[in-house]
Parts: C-alpha cells; structure tokens; sequence
C-alpha cells in the first residue's frame, strides 16, 4: 500500500494554556458592581432566597437571603426593605 503524504502542521512555539491564565487573572481583578451582583442572584440557576448573601449598607450590615427586588428597593427574607442607593457592597457566600 502507497503512503501518503503527511498533512501539514505548524510548530507551535508559544505556551500553551494561556486562556486558564486569563481566566485566573480576570476573576481575581474584577470586581462586579452592586447591580450586576443583583442581577446574577435574580437571574441566575436557582431561586434568589436559597442563595445566602452578605450586603453592607451605610447604616448596618445584614446576612441574609433575599427575596425580591425593584427599581429602588430589595426585600430580605427577614422582612427588611433596603434601599439599593444605601448598598455599599453586596457578597455572595
């Protein structure tokens, strides 16, 4: 049986898995603000109330779950309304 002929390759030269760097790198520097935050919770996998948050305001700090949200306002599973203009930093744990 004849041979054929081998199929052209390149010779790679560079380091290879420079997309996980990126990745780490980007995770590690970014910081979401208070409303991309909120918007991952609400429209994420999963229901918001199962997903424990910690939200520093001005006034207090409250870890909690929450429930719902509208333009102004977030509702907590505790009953407490806060004002999204108040919300300092919000973490999901």
């Amino acid at each position: 049986m004849k041979k054929l002929s081998p199929i052209y390759k390149n010779i790679i030269t560079k380091k290879i898995g420079h997309n996980k760097e990126i990745e780490r790198i980007s995770k590690d520097h970014i910081s979401l603000n208070k409303y991309d935050v909120l918007k991952e919770i609400f429209n994420g996998n999963g229901f918001a109330f199962n997903k424990d948050v910690l939200i520093t305001t001005k006034d207090r700090i409250y870890d909690t779950s929450l429930i719902s949200k509208n333009n102004n306002y977030v509702l907590t599973i505790d009953n407490d309304k806060i004002n999204i203009g108040d919300i300092i930093d919000i973490t999901i744990k």
